[in-house]
């Protein structure tokens, strides 16, 4: 018995699934050709426009993307060489206290976690140089610290804010394309469903719908060897 593609497989996959199924309809009498043409046409249409969509958004966020990673890396040097200066400047006490408040864990209390939050943890990194200081060190060394802390932040918040939009807008884009492609998964049990009720084979419906014939694989379970 043939199989319809797996709920599984990849978007793309599906998809083309469903396009070769509607050209293969349309090589054949108006017994195939019109429900394919009714079932599979006007989503694989949405699926097209869709796909071009994401492409376009595509082209636009990934230099956004590189603009991120590129403030990403210039804020984590800057962010490890100031807590190892204030290490330095603090005496390098291995239990600093003073140290332990502003940078918790180390300069990973700020460079670890969702990148686009960074910028907010290395505001509060700055507040924190200015607000606390440290007893050991000059306050005019953790002003500066600061002063460089929220330059960073400054550019690394620019560059996250100018991406947000267009990678929230491209997210929903590929959710919708993967929602399309599950509905077009659905058209073709459809198909075979009202092909079969029509009284066509197995064997002459999977001439038009690709047989895929490891759909069923995943659920199959292997019968223990006989003793």
């Amino acid at each position: 018995m043939g199989q319809i593609i797996r709920a599984g497989a990849a978007r793309e996959e599906i998809i083309k699934c469903g396009r070769d199924t509607l050209d293969a309809a349309r090589q054949r009498d108006d017994a195939w050709k019109k429900p394919a043409e009714e079932r599979l046409a006007p989503v694989l249409e949405l699926c097209d426009g869709i796909a071009a969509e994401m492409v376009a958004l595509g082209r636009v966020v990934q230099p956004l993307r590189q603009g991120i990673d590129m403030q990403n890396e210039v804020a984590d040097v800057i962010i490890v060489r100031i807590v190892e200066q204030l290490f330095d400047l603090g005496g390098r006490r291995r239990n600093d206290p003073w140290l332990a408040l502003l940078a918790p864990g180390g300069a990973g209390a700020y460079t670890d976690g969702p990148t686009d939050e960074q910028p907010r943890r290395m505001a509060l990194f700055a507040k924190l140089l200015r607000k606390l200081g440290h007893k050991r060190i000059a306050k005019a060394e953790t002003d500066a610290a600061a002063d460089k802390i929220d330059t960073a932040a400054k550019s690394f918040g620019e560059a996250v804010a100018a991406a947000e939009q267009p990678m929230a807008e491209l997210s929903l884009v590929e959710r919708t394309l993967t929602a399309l492609a599950k509905v077009v998964r659905m058209e073709l049990v459809s198909l075979k469903q009202g092909w079969k009720a029509a009284g066509f084979s197995e064997a002459e419906i999977h001439r038009v719908i690709p047989d895929s014939p490891d759909a069923g694989s995943a659920s199959t379970t292997t019968e223990p060897p006989p003793t």
